[in-house]
């Protein structure tokens, strides 16, 4: 693959993949391409693709896939893309579910140069939990230092946490 980030042609490799059932396949030649480049986007996109697709996605799955994704995030902490994946793996359910993650987010808080994923993270655990006075300052905290390009998207999820922990007291 000449261009491993080309767009039209992950398009087009989906429809293939799902048209002839080649998930196999495609999980090892994801996987190296991961190991090659662990900020390619495309392939953790597809990596997702092919798992959502091709298994139940189950707890356990999706455990054993976040673990997979930390390991490989430790070479490009910074980096989104190991991140934007990690959040679809996610689902619905809180950070506790996922054990391993949680004391990643644990540690990557505490670094000297704290990372916005992990506080955002962090932050939706704390309002899941009903936390919304933490979980506000740690958002307001990424939209005045970690993250300040996305600051009015920070400030309204801290304004939303705060709006509904006075409707909870009124």
């Amino acid at each position: 693959l000449d261009d491993a980030k080309n767009y039209h042609a992950w398009a087009h490799r989906q429809w293939a993949v799902k048209r002839w059932l080649l998930w196999d396949d495609d999980r090892a030649f994801i996987e190296q391409l991961l190991l090659d480049d662990v900020r390619n986007n495309s392939a953790w996109n597809q990596r997702y693709f092919v798992a959502e697709n091709s298994t139940d996605m189950s707890l356990c799955l999706r455990n054993q896939e976040i673990e997979w994704a930390l390991d490989k995030a430790k070479f490009a902490p910074h980096n989104e893309s190991a991140w934007a994946f990690i959040r679809g793996m996610m689902q619905q359910d809180p950070l506790p579910a996922f054990p391993a993650l949680a004391a990643a987010v644990e540690e990557y808080c505490k670094g000297t140069v704290p990372l916005a994923s992990a506080i955002e993270l962090k932050a939706n655990a704390l309002a899941h939990k009903g936390a919304n006075e933490e979980a506000a300052a740690l958002f307001r905290r990424l939209a005045q230092e970690l993250d300040p390009i996305r600051a009015k998207y920070w400030l309204w999820k801290a304004a939303t946490l705060q709006g509904s922990a006075q409707t909870a007291t009124s």
